[in-house]
């Protein structure tokens, strides 16, 4: 098992907050929040900061409801 705060790769991550890895990368694009470390080939790392970050952005999208723009 991994350290609390460790790197995660956004497959981990995607399983972490149950989102889709698209849809990560979608996020990404559109919240300035959003800079995971990315390494030599183009992988995406995800520290714990991040990773809340995400689980704030599911919460505001997906349960309270709001547009993206207004996530932002």
């Amino acid at each position: 098992m991994k350290d609390l705060d460790a790197l995660r790769t956004i497959g981990e991550v995607s399983q972490i907050i149950n989102v889709p890895v698209h849809v990560i990368r979608f996020w990404e694009k559109k919240f300035n929040l959003i800079k995971p470390i990315k390494r030599v080939g183009g992988n995406r790392y995800f520290d714990k900061n991040q990773i809340s970050n995400l689980k704030i952005i599911k919460k505001l999208l997906h349960e309270d409801r709001y547009s993206i723009e207004g996530a932002k």
